[in-house]
């Protein structure tokens, strides 16, 4: 009994000791890093906006940091201002110039942007760093929600009377928060039908979305026997180190081309990927980010619901934004999912293909164009519900 014991155990070592070689290239075994209050002045001109700080409460009761982007040209404070809540795509914090460029561009159109750092992220509160995990950052944008709705500074700040802010918000999802939006559309739609106070939101913007769960899995680094074995045992050594050493994560790249990571990347997309970096390095405002994650970050997503599987519940416009040669998600899934949602509101999608993969961001015409018929969408789904 007790050989049959012995010789079990060392085959769990062996195994756990060549997992650990194999991939030594890849895991990062750190010290948590402390969360640090961002010193942020209060107010920020950028070209078409004044951005403002805001730190409200999320649901596990850490303190988010958020950037309010509203116009710097104040219009009539009886005209509806829309504001966006711009959920940050996977892995990635809301200083990304990415979001900043966006957030720019829609206030040149008049719409406020509201954008925050998910827990473990950027300016906000959370410990191990940058880990991931999906059901805790679905319940983040509901905590956001709930700010902008609830928050008369907001309408203040946008120069706004008789509570407008709340009367005008639209949900922006990015890349995996694409998906995410219309989870939590469908959270706050099921609280309505029971009777509980929610927001009204307007309308949803998926720009560059993951909309079905398999099609994330397929490109996270869980592939074939032994993928899956090096991971499980990443993840649970990182558990156990989480419980045992508190402040010690085993870690892997959020991002690589080879390797166990979140998102393996083939080279076109990982050049696209670094270009994106390469600029956001340059101008990086919080300048804390880097391309690791606890590797229990794997098993979090694991658990993150199909967004498909909450098509029946959009009753309001969508507009998806894909791109053409996504990674992650070929087209013809945006386009089976638009008609899932149209099978129940007729209409009430619109789908607006991108040229490039996912990593394409562009800063040029295109884009500005682009927003330009983002924010026809966002003011056109708003004057159509104005009297709910």
């Amino acid at each position: 009994m007790f050989s049959s014991t012995f010789f079990y155990l060392g085959c769990i070592i062996g195994l756990v000791s060549y997992t650990l070689y194999t991939l030594r290239s890849v895991i990062v075994v750190t010290q948590t890093r402390p969360y640090k209050f961002i010193k942020d002045n209060n107010e920020v001109k950028i070209q078409y906006c004044i951005r403002t700080n805001h730190y409200f409460e999320s649901k596990s009761s850490d303190k988010l940091h958020a950037w309010l982007y509203r116009p710097s040209i104040q219009k009539d404070s009886s005209a509806v201002r829309p504001v966006i809540l711009m959920a940050v795509g996977l892995g990635t914090q809301k200083d990304f110039n990415i979001y900043v460029h966006y957030a720019n561009l829609l206030c040149s159109n008049g719409i406020a942007t509201f954008i925050f750092d998910y827990s473990h992220f950027g300016g906000s509160e959370g410990t191990p760093r940058n880990l991931i995990d999906p059901i805790k950052q679905r319940n983040e944008i509901k905590s956001a929600i709930d700010y902008i709705y609830n928050n008369d500074e907001i309408d203040y700040l946008l120069n706004q009377t008789n509570n407008s802010a709340r009367k005008s918000l639209c949900l922006w999802g990015t890349s995996f928060a694409g998906g995410m939006v219309f989870l939590t559309y469908s959270d706050v739609r099921e609280e309505m039908i029971t009777g509980t106070p929610s927001p009204l939101i307007h309308c949803i913007v998926a720009h560059i979305p993951f909309l079905n769960k398999i099609s994330v899995l397929e490109h996270i680094q869980i592939r074939g026997i032994q993928n899956t074995l090096n991971s499980l045992i990443l993840v649970v050594l990182d558990k156990i180190s989480s419980v045992i050493f508190k402040d010690i994560s085993l870690n892997i790249p959020i991002v690589s081309k080879v390797g166990t990571s979140v998102m393996k990347l083939s080279d076109t997309d990982y050049k696209e990927w670094e270009n994106i970096r390469i600029r956001d390095e340059k101008s990086n405002l919080l300048n804390n980010w880097v391309n690791l994650t606890p590797a229990r970050s794997l098993w979090n997503m694991l658990k993150h619901t199909n967004p498909t599987l909450k098509a029946e519940y959009v009753d309001i416009p969508i507009l998806l934004l894909p791109a053409m040669s996504d990674c992650f998600l070929n087209i013809t899934k945006v386009i089976e999912f638009a008609a899932k949602i149209d099978k129940k509101c007729v209409n009430c999608t619109r789908i607006l293909a991108l040229d490039g993969g996912h990593f394409s961001f562009k800063t040029g015409n295109e884009t500005k164009k682009l927003i330009k018929e983002v924010s026809k969408f966002i003011y056109d789904s708003i004057y159509v519900n104005k009297s709910v």
